[in-house]
């Protein structure tokens, strides 16, 4: 590892001397491949003169720039972060410069999260991609839990009030203008000549008169704090017809939702917590039109990041299909491309850069089992393996919101699912630059560093996969036997006892952990670090001698059909 290393060194010295804003005069040796065709000879033929029109040339500026935007595009803008915490208000007794500063000095530590994602995405973007994908699973299955408790809850308020009470209200209201009117009735009245009133097949032709009549008679029955919280919630929720989507459930996820009190915000809710409260008919969807809101990434936003992406990879696959030479810097940056198209495909529906949470009214929800970790080795670890989650207590983040890389808490089904997912996706990120397996290279030893490092790259996940899940499918099979569950009628389990057999698994899954850390992820993860910044050098000091090909532009007339 260390010669290697050393090498990669030394071409870093060599490139900063050696590039060049233009080409130097010299016969390219690049090898056309049999599926290039007739084009590809004719490329070959003109690549071997000097590249001096405009019109037919880019320079080195214009290829690092495109390059670079790719990637800008790839590792900034098609993150989708999560919430942040809540920014405390500035008091309005200091003074004007003071709160100046102060305001200067939380925009710039917000960014550090942003810079961490960043470097993340750059150098380990199948992390990014193993959180976007888990979050996705999980926003699926998450939606359908939440409707499902939706619609039981609207289920249960029905049932508390007759049919022929609920016609005689709907069909029989009085003058909203009138002393004797009920705010229930004002409400039926004024939503019957509303735009948004649109019969319903659930309810028999009724429209969201019947809900929104339950709901005012539930209004009507809440004390004066409730009426305020949730009236105009249960307002918006029937009036438009809001269901709970995966955009809700991605919303919920990324920390969307915060308890508050009077002294000020609380703690981010979890997925769990907010399926308890829409169980418990507390706590109701919000609209489309206010995610979108708080969310400042649209159809537009992500078209050109998108544009910018599909336009590259357009660009470098028809400068292969016309003999031209593709730099290391492009097939690089094309590999990022396959990584955005995933993470744009998982978080297609998550809304963008969302800054603030919606405010929920505290109340007690049940508590979630929260393992522990005593080291900073181990929570390197759980996150290698995915289980952060599962450490993370958010009773404890006063303040602070949801962690950066929090996914919301997937069961071990969903998070076998994205690792999968993930695996696949990260060997063809690797594989991609096996493109530039027969390019030209300044040296041998430059060619043998990239074709071992394409490799690495490519094994290192599949490797990681297999031997980790074959580790914990080992350990759980262990454990069952050795520690079997007790039955539900023993005296261990009814006389409270169970804390000693938890406390016995949590130890023995810290044991594994910290195997799985130490012998087998340890040495995988250095060798593909190792290898991802070989890729990145090898990239840029491939730029100090470029074949005359590599400047010549495509020429897209060949692709139309003419005569």
């Amino acid at each position: 590892m260390l010669r290697p290393l050393s090498s990669t060194i030394y071409l870093i010295m060599q490139s900063i001397n050696g590039v060049a804003a233009h080409p130097i005069n010299r016969t390219p040796t690049s090898r056309p491949t049999s599926f290039l065709g007739a084009a590809g000879s004719a490329n070959a033929t003109v690549s071997s003169q000097r590249c001096d029109n405009i019109d037919n040339c880019r320079n080195l500026d214009g290829i690092v720039q495109s390059c670079l935007v790719t990637i800008l595009a790839c590792v900034w803008f098609a993150v989708h972060r999560n919430i942040p915490a809540p920014r405390p208000k500035t008091s309005p007794e200091l003074d004007s410069s003071i709160r100046i500063w102060t305001t200067l000095w939380r925009t710039v530590r917000d960014q550090k999260v942003s810079l961490i994602v960043f470097l993340v995405a750059l150098f380990l973007p199948e992390l990014i991609l193993g959180w976007a994908v888990r979050q996705l699973v999980l926003a699926y299955e998450l939606a359908r839990k939440l409707e499902k408790a939706r619609l039981n809850a609207i289920e249960a308020r029905t049932g508390e009030v007759g049919d022929s009470e609920i016609t005689e209200r709907v069909e029989g209201q009085s003058n909203p203008d009138t002393p004797t009117s009920t705010e229930s009735e004002r409400m039926l009245s004024t939503n019957r000549s509303s735009k948004f009133h649109v019969p319903c097949d659930k309810c028999d032709g009724r429209g969201s008169q019947f809900d929104l009549f339950v709901a005012a008679k539930r209004v009507a029955n809440a004390d004066e704090r409730a009426c305020k919280s949730t009236f105009v919630d249960y307002i918006a929720l029937l009036t438009f017809n809001t269901d709970w989507t995966v955009s809700h459930a991605f919303f919920v996820a990324m920390g969307g939702f915060e308890f508050y009190n009077e002294d000020g915000p609380l703690y981010p809710l979890s997925p769990a917590n907010v399926l308890e409260l829409v169980t418990r008919d507390h706590l109701v969807p919000p609209t489309a039109q206010e995610i979108s809101d708080r969310s400042k990434g649209d159809w537009l936003t992500k078209g050109v990041a998108i544009g910018q992406t599909v336009w590259f990879v357009v660009q470098c696959i028809a400068r292969r299909a016309t003999g031209l030479p593709v730099t290391s810097l492009e097939v690089m940056t094309l590999a990022y491309t396959v990584i955005t198209v995933a993470m744009y495909a998982a978080w297609w529906h998550k809304p963008l850069n969302v800054s603030c949470a919606i405010r929920v009214p505290e109340e007690e929800v049940k508590e979630e089992e929260v393992f522990t970790c005593t080291s900073r080795w181990e929570k390197i670890g759980i996150y290698m393996v995915g289980w952060q989650d599962s450490y993370v207590d958010l009773r404890e983040r006063k303040g602070l919101g949801v962690p950066i890389f929090w996914a919301g808490r997937p069961s071990i089904n969903d998070g076998v699912v994205a690792d999968l997912a993930v695996i696949s996706v990260a060997m063809t990120f690797g594989a991609v630059h096996c493109v530039a397996w027969y390019s030209d290279f300044q040296s041998h030893l430059e060619q043998k560093l990239w074709r071992w490092s394409s490799i690495a790259i490519i094994a290192a996940p599949g490797a990681l996969g297999a031997i980790g899940y074959t580790v914990l499918v080992s350990a759980f099979v262990a454990m069952r036997r050795l520690m079997p569950q007790p039955d539900p009628g023993s005296a261990y389990r009814t006389a409270g006892n169970q804390s000693a057999y938890f406390s016995a698994r949590r130890a023995y899954a810290k044991a594994v952990n910290m195997f799985l850390l130490g012998i087998v992820f340890t040495p995988i993860i250095i060798i593909y670090v190792a290898a991802r910044i070989i890729l990145i050098v090898l990239s840029f000091a491939s730029l100090r001698g470029l074949p005359f090909a590599a400047y010549q532009t495509v020429q897209w007339t060949t692709f139309m059909p003419h005569i």
